[in-house]
């Protein structure tokens, strides 16, 4: 089970079954995500693309794929060489996020929205 909570605003802190896992912090300008790990290593950063996605960086500073809107109300996500790899959609109850055949990959319920840069963000980082 996954736990976000936000004690600071522009922060999230990440817990994986009751074990903190990371954090993240919006950068003042608002079109950026940082992240770092458990033990506050920089493990990479989101940045706002000019698709209405994002473009996800490792720890190292390399381009390691994009995502862009989706008629699903979600987004699709593409890796670093520019290939499909799978979408996201809403559901009634949260949302579903799917491998590039179209499998179900992961399920969140909660108060998610599919189609929302942060969101997008944090799963992306949840589930490297």
């Amino acid at each position: 089970m996954i736990n976000l909570t936000n004690q600071f605003a522009g922060r999230v802190s990440m817990f994986e079954n009751g074990t903190f896992v990371g954090s993240g912090m919006a950068n003042p300008l608002g079109n950026s995500i940082s992240f770092t790990d458990a033990h506050g290593a920089f493990a990479g950063q989101d940045i706002d693309n000019v698709f209405g996605g994002v473009n996800h960086f490792d720890s190292h500073g390399q381009f390691d794929g994009f995502t862009r809107p989706n008629v699903f109300g979600g987004v699709d996500r593409y890796n670093a060489n520019g290939q499909f790899s799978g979408h996201s959609a809403d559901t009634a109850f949260g949302a579903n996020s799917y491998d590039a055949q179209g499998g179900l990959d992961t399920s969140y319920i909660g108060d998610i929205d599919a189609g929302d840069n942060l969101t997008d963000s944090i799963l992306n980082f949840i589930n490297t």
